[in-house]
């Protein structure tokens, strides 16, 4: 903050030179990657194969794609090919106070990409469009996890964490988020042997 405060005063010529320039900044230490455990992952399963589908579908996604939770909450029913047994990531969905729900691109520039799915996803992700369809004929431009107000405006992807949050501490697993459903798949697939 001080460094993009003295930057200014640079620009606005009330100094000729920023001095924390000249500093050079520490290094954090890196913490450690919090992921689920084997065991963790078979308890964690087990409780949100019991949940309605929709959440069942959400986190499923979060643990067997690695997907972001934007990313999740920006897909579209376009974006899922049943067929080919992928899904396209093309949107990142993000939420503050100040501006709401905000629909953007995903995070980094190899963001938008395809990404595999496994049968079993496939198998509930079909069930939850026929679910979805029975309640309104769906299109390919309207969001899977859509708002109450409408299927064109995706929910607000804290919604999620608050629910993992609790779902956590009621069946006494550590405190994570969806984003370390993320570590936990990479660390499933580096234990099966992926690169």
């Amino acid at each position: 903050t001080l460094n993009l405060i003295l930057d200014y005063a640079v620009r606005l010529n009330y100094i000729i030179e920023n001095p924390l320039k000249k500093v050079k900044t520490p290094k954090l230490d890196k913490h450690k990657v919090d992921a689920l455990t084997k065991g963790e992952v078979i308890t964690f399963i087990n409780e949100i194969e019991k949940l309605p589908i929709r959440q069942r579908v959400i986190y499923f996604l979060l643990l067997t794609t690695g997907i972001r939770r934007g990313e999740c909450y920006g897909l579209q029913w376009g974006d899922i090919d049943t067929d080919n047994w992928l899904m396209r990531i093309e949107r990142n969905v993000t939420y503050t106070t100040e501006n709401g729900i905000n629909v953007g691109l995903p995070k980094t520039n190899t963001g938008i990409r395809e990404v595999p799915l496994t049968e079993g996803m496939i198998t509930l992700l079909k069930e939850y469009k026929a679910e979805e369809n029975n309640l309104i004929p769906l299109k390919d431009n309207m969001f899977l996890f859509h708002s109450a107000e409408s299927n064109y405006v995706p929910q607000d992807p804290t919604y999620i964490t608050k629910h993992m949050k609790k779902l956590m501490k009621r069946i006494n697993l550590p405190d994570m988020s969806p984003h370390d459903l993320r570590h936990t798949c990479a660390s499933i697939l580096l234990q099966s042997g992926a690169d």
